[in-house]
């Protein structure tokens, strides 16, 4: 906030009053009202938190010096931003001073940058009750604004693809009020200007509004800008550098299909111990070794000794089950003996059936 040339005369006005009234001031009364669009700090609980009121009286040498009884009975309230000191009694070379805080209203919609504004309104003195008035000057303070600089790029986008025109909004945070505007009404930014703007005054609401720098607590405001109804197939992204904004658009690449071909299953399998069956030639006397194929796996099998088959034919041994007919069945004769040479064989033939398959797997 800056102050005009006013304020630092007011110590020559408050002499000027002082000598005017003959230095006596019996019970006297001032009046301090807010100017338009000030905001008086701790309004509405306004105690000695939010000001500062001191006595002064000028000793023998000419030096002011503190004095508290010059401030014995003297009050001071607050009401919708006006200030009232009561019960001032003054005499020669005595003086007070009420030191308070205001800030300008910096996120009302209609207000104006880098113009003054009227700190107070008419700021009064009565003497005594029924005098005549006798006025305080009235400084004024003044608050800054910004521009916004925006560029919009684009990336992995053919010329051919660039739209004529993108839509975005601009974002306003740490709002201290937040009744008081927020975010702008839609912009354009267009290839016809390069996609390229200096943002001095936005729309809001269907008014232009300027884009002040401090908010209602003398903090920095933090703009955003958001680009709105982005075209199909693009993202979005945003980057900036204090006042300066990139709004960058990425044509999105398609991605390409994960799904697998599909495959035949094989048709070569591990033999399962309970679905195959193993056919065995066991030939007597004979040192030979037979070959099967069962469900596309080929599994050699060692000659298995003549003694343990009475019978000089092919000994088949199924695991789903045996056939019905006499000529493969197991012998009949001393079927005590020759059980348990089948049962053997079964053991042997699965044991070395198992081992070729590990084998050839």
């Amino acid at each position: 906030m800056t102050t005009d040339e006013n304020l630092s005369g007011l110590g020559s006005a408050l002499t000027e009053i002082a000598n005017h009234i003959d230095k006596t001031i019996p019970n006297g009364t001032i009046t301090d009202p807010m100017g338009e669009n000030i905001l008086l700090q701790g309004a509405g609980s306004f105690d000695e938190q939010a000001y500062q009121l001191i006595g002064w009286r000028k000793n023998d040498q000419g030096v002011w010096e503190k004095a508290e009884d010059v401030l014995d009975n003297v009050s001071v309230s607050e009401v919708n931003q006006t200030i009232t000191v009561k019960n001032i009694a003054l005499g020669a070379n005595e003086r007070i001073t009420l030191t308070y805080q205001v800030r300008l209203n910096t996120e009302m919609a209609n207000f104006k940058g880098e113009t003054w504004y009227l700190c107070n309104g008419r700021t009064t003195l009565a003497p005594e009750s029924g005098e005549e008035l006798l006025d305080f000057p009235i400084p004024s303070i003044k608050a800054p604004v910004i521009d916004l600089h925006l560029t919009k790029k684009w990336e992995n986008v053919p010329a051919s693809e660039i739209p004529e025109a993108i839509q975005y909004v601009i974002h306003r945070n740490n709002v201290v009020d937040p009744a008081n505007w927020q975010s702008s009404d839609i912009l354009s930014l267009t290839k016809q200007v390069g996609y390229q703007a200096i943002l001095k005054e936005i729309p809001v609401e269907n008014k232009n509004v300027v884009l002040p720098k401090y908010n209602n607590h003398g903090e920095d405001f933090i703009y955003q800008i958001e680009e709105v109804n982005v075209p199909d197939g693009f993202e979005s992204t945003l980057s900036s550098e204090g006042n300066t904004f990139v709004l960058t658009n990425t044509k999105k690449e398609t991605e390409p299909s994960t799904a697998e071909p599909s495959t035949t299953e094989s048709s070569t399998k591990e033999p399962s111990t309970t679905d195959s069956s193993i056919v065995v030639s066991n030939i007597e006397g004979s040192n030979q070794t037979s070959t099967s194929t069962m469900i596309g796996i080929t599994v050699n099998t060692s000659t298995v000794d003549s003694s343990m088959s009475e019978k000089n034919e092919p000994l088949r041994i199924a695991s789903n089950q045996l056939e019905d007919s006499k000529e493969g069945q197991l012998p009949k004769t001393n079927d005590g003996q020759s059980s348990l040479p089948a049962f053997l064989g079964t053991i042997l033939v699965g044991l070395t059936g198992w081992y070729f398959i590990r084998k050839i797997s």
